[in-house]
């Protein structure tokens, strides 16, 4: 499955039960504003590029961790520098698989 959102593009490399492998790309400049996913408890890996992730009060940058844990329902948002950023999303649904923008809810 490809999905897209906003400008960044997501593909499913790997699905099994109620887990599931997404690769996304990302543009320069793509900012994600705040949000959840009631579904997903998701462990982002970065590959490539720089970005700045924000979950709840704590803010890092990619370049500082192998792992970025985001549990479902968890506030989180995040920002792409001047190049590419490619990462992995390794997630664990409690409900039936779709994409992590499936299951995008604003945050209030």
């Amino acid at each position: 499955m490809i999905h897209k959102f906003k400008n960044c593009l997501g593909i499913t490399l790997w699905r099994w039960n109620n887990f599931q492998i997404e690769l996304w790309f990302c543009p320069p400049k793509t900012y994600i504003p705040s949000h959840k996913h009631s579904c997903i408890d998701s462990e982002i890996f970065p590959l490539k590029g720089h970005a700045i992730f924000t979950r709840e009060t704590e803010t890092v940058f990619s370049e500082l961790i192998k792992f970025f844990t985001i549990n479902h329902n968890q506030s989180h948002s995040f920002g792409v520098f001047d190049k590419w950023f490619i990462f992995l999303n390794f997630e664990k649904w409690t409900s039936k698989p779709t994409s992590a923008s499936v299951d995008f809810q604003p945050s209030n």
